[in-house]
């Protein structure tokens, strides 16, 4: 697949790195994956990662399978974001988490 290296703002980038930094530093790496799926309208992801945190407010802890899902999910985003973006920008972004 061609990587398409579409322009994204520094601004842009900054913003989306100070959400996930902020939630990573609270201990809410859930909602630290679900800025980038925002991010990248990926509505789909959206709806299971609110499936895994509702899981867990339920539960009170996070189940193996929930947080592997969450980190796969985390990393095909992270992988499209480097398409979509470039190497640099998803360098900065990975940093985040």
């Amino acid at each position: 697949m061609e990587n398409l290296h579409i322009t994204v703002s520094t601004k842009k980038i900054n913003e989306l790195y100070n959400k996930i930094y902020n939630y990573t530093q609270k201990n809410y790496h859930n909602y630290a994956v679900m800025v980038l799926a925002d991010f990248l309208e990926f509505e789909d992801y959206k709806t299971e990662l609110g499936n895994i945190i509702d899981e867990h407010d339920i539960l009170g802890y996070m189940k193996t399978d929930s947080i592997k899902r969450r980190d796969e999910i985390r990393q095909i985003c992270l992988n499209i974001f480097r398409l979509y973006y470039g190497n640099n920008a998803v360098k900065k972004i990975y940093s985040a988490y």
